[in-house]
This record gives structure tokens, sequence and C-alpha cells, in this order.
């Protein structure tokens, strides 16, 4: 029953198929009624008006990582979100070692790697290393391009102290679209991840770095704070172009 019920869950995130199917979709993976009943009895899944789901998004995830354990990752490390990434978390709970399967993620998901660790994954010294230092350089490049981003928008600004407000808005789109629209959210992602690992993290901040952590989050919070009150300023003088 596990093989097969694994082998649906699996098909059904390869496939981008969503959390509730159709029966018969689910019958030709299983190719077996009376399985599904039995499962359904055992309260792993739903069979009710000709569609089929898990009983839980959970459940249907453990399923999947049951068999992600079988096949391997493969290229189903992405680097953004993706509905790979929960059945990852839970496939390290699963595996026999979980560190090799957070080395390979974190070449091409620090960010995913990270919460695989702050999970509960068991990792070596080295790999825990590899994943902060991998996520202290990230947490440096966006903070440069906050700093990068307002020093052009300074310097347009003083080039063209006149700027009419419809410009000023297509040059804050267009540094927007060049820099990322929240580098500082970025930062303060790390930031929350670096306190999501815990203890597991802190042998590998040194005093210095710690602190320069920590000027790194008062910055994201007081950048987010100010484009946060350029926008209310913005949208409360829509009506009437500022001058």
């Amino acid at each position: 029953m596990v093989r097969a019920l694994s082998g649906l869950a699996f098909a059904m995130i390869d496939g981008n198929m969503p959390t509730e199917v159709p029966l018969d979709y689910a019958l030709k993976h299983v190719n077996s009624q009376p399985l599904l009943e039995v499962a359904e009895e055992a309260n792993l899944v739903r069979c009710q008006g000709g569609r089929f789901s898990f009983y839980h998004q959970l459940m249907q995830e453990y399923f999947t990582a049951v068999e992600l354990n079988r096949v391997g990752l493969g290229e189903r490390v992405r680097v953004g979100p993706s509905d790979w990434d929960e059945v990852i978390i839970a496939l390290c709970g699963i595996a026999e070692t979980s560190d090799a399967i957070v080395r390979e993620v974190v070449a091409t998901n620090p960010y995913l790697a990270a919460r695989c660790v702050a999970n509960g994954a068991e990792v070596s010294e080295e790999t825990c290393r590899v994943i902060v230092s991998t996520l202290r350089r990230l947490a440096k490049d966006y903070l440069d391009k906050a700093f990068t981003k307002d020093e052009e928008r300074a310097r347009h600004l003083k080039d063209h102290p006149n700027m009419h407000w419809g410009s000023r808005q297509m040059m804050d789109d267009a540094l927007d679209n060049y820099f990322g629209s929240y580098p500082e959210g970025e930062v303060s992602h790390v930031i929350q991840l670096f306190e999501d690992m815990k203890l597991y993290a802190l042998p590998h901040l040194s005093d210095n770095l710690i602190q320069e952590i920590s000027s790194w989050n008062a910055h994201a919070r007081s950048k987010l704070e100010e484009l946060d009150d350029r926008w209310r300023r913005q949208q409360s003088g829509i009506s009437r172009p500022e001058m």
C-alpha cells in the first residue's frame, strides 16, 4: 500500500496536479479499487463524489517524500519556492541520512537548506557552515543593492530637483526593476532563517558577524519603514501631482 500511495502522491505533485483529482486518475496510478477503499478506511485518503484526495496535505507530502527517497532529488530543487519544498523538508525527516540531501539542496536553494535544518534535519558542521556562509553572502549582496538603489535615487533627484511627480514614479519603478523591489525584505528573510536555525547556526557566527547581522536587521527594518512611509505619502498625494 505504501508503495502504491507514494507513487500516486509523487505523480500528483510531479504533474502539477491539484490536491484533489478525479478518482479515475488515482485508480490509474494505484490500479486497485480495494486498495483505495482500505486506505480510506484507515483515514489516509478520501474518495467521495468521484474525487480523490489525501486526508491531509501533510500526508500527501509524506508519501511523496517516500517516493522521492527512492528515486532521488533529480532536478526538483528549485531556485525559488515550489511545491517540492515541503516534500524535501519531509524527506530529510525520513531519509537514512539527511546531510547529503541538504548539501545537494544548498547548492541551488540555500533558503530551503536552512529550513531543512530549522525543521530538524541532522547535518554535519561543514554543511551548516556552508549554509550560514552562503546566506551571509546573499544578505550582504541584498543590502548592497538597497544602499546602491537609494544612492542612485538620491543622485537622480539631486541632478533633477524639479522632477515631476509622474517622472519620479517612473524612476522608482525603473530602479525597482533593476535592483529588485524590496532587497531589505530579503535581508530580513535571511535573519529569520538564522533565528529559526537557532543553535545550529551559532557555532558558525562569530561575535563580529552577530553584530553585523544585528545591524543588517536594524537597517532592513528602518528601510522598510522608510519605503512604507514613502508609499503612504505617494498614495495620499496621488490626486495632486507633486511639483
